[in-house]
């Protein structure tokens, strides 16, 4: 198992200090777009939180998630990739929560 053990390490630490001495050029653009998809993860975790555990409505979910697409909408500037990150953020929380957002269908 040490034999093992080592060899692992070094491979799973190997390829994260290539990757941290690559220079990164990243746009204003960009990281507006990373915020938006974090902020939006971010707000639909806890408005299904919320619902699950019954601090919220699913009337008050809905007004607060209207809010929240809003800021998205003004925060997410590239229109050409806004609906695809829309929707890989809604998957992700839609795999922890999965009863939250029952009005969406889900292709198996």
């Amino acid at each position: 198992m040490k034999r093992i053990l080592l060899p692992l390490l070094a491979l799973l630490a190997l390829p994260t200090n290539l990757i941290a001495s690559e220079k990164v050029n990243l746009t204003e653009a960009d990281v507006s777009e990373i915020s938006a998809n974090a902020m939006l993860t971010g707000s639909l975790l806890t408005l299904c939180y919320g619902l699950e555990k019954g601090y919220i409505t699913k009337e008050q979910r809905q007004s607060m998630l209207s809010y929240n697409l809003s800021l998205y909408n003004a925060l997410h500037k590239n229109e050409a990739i806004k609906k695809e990150d829309q929707t890989l953020v809604l998957g992700k929380v839609l795999n922890i929560f999965p009863n939250c957002f029952t009005e969406v269908k889900r292709d198996k």
